[in-house]
């Protein structure tokens, strides 16, 4: 089955419905997305940047929500923002109800160190979100119109 067919997990910043449906252009109140658990993976904060990596631990699980419902061009769209720094590979997560389910995620080409404290989805909406919808809001307007090595010289 092809990853664009299945739902997305996310557990960074599109799990704001705000981010998400600006990359997406998708108004929110359409948006489908329910809490999940990826297990198997935790998550790390990118050193000096406010944004999360999840990395391979057998004794760890990471928090996020499923994105469903994305057509080909939301997937387009989110392959844009996520850049070349992430690929996207097929995973199963556990959703709300206690099920598996065949999901994708962006995972890390590894081209970022980490560092050892987890991301925190608050602190992050509470401290950086307005800024940094500003700067997705700008960004998103190349998609289409720009590569994405072009598109990142304007983020």
């Amino acid at each position: 089955m092809n990853n664009q067919h299945k739902p997305l997990f996310s557990f960074g910043t599109l799990m704001d419905l705000d981010i998400l449906s600006c990359v997406t252009n998708v108004p929110k109140g359409n948006l489908l997305v329910t809490p999940a658990t990826l297990p198997g993976y935790k998550q790390r904060n990118v050193s000096g940047e406010n944004f999360p990596v999840i990395l391979a631990d057998e004794n760890s699980s990471t928090t996020g929500v499923l994105i469903d419902g994305l057509g080909a061009e939301d997937f387009e769209r989110i392959l844009f923002y996520e850049g070349n720094e992430y690929y996207l590979a097929p995973i199963t997560v556990t959703d709300n109800k206690n099920t598996a389910v065949a999901a994708c995620v962006f995972l890390s080409n590894d081209i970022y160190q980490t560092a050892t404290q987890a991301w925190n989805f608050d602190t992050w909406q509470k401290s950086e979100k307005r800024d940094f919808l500003l700067r997705v809001q700008n960004y998103m307007q190349y998609f289409g119109k720009l590569s994405v090595e072009d598109a990142d010289q304007h983020w």
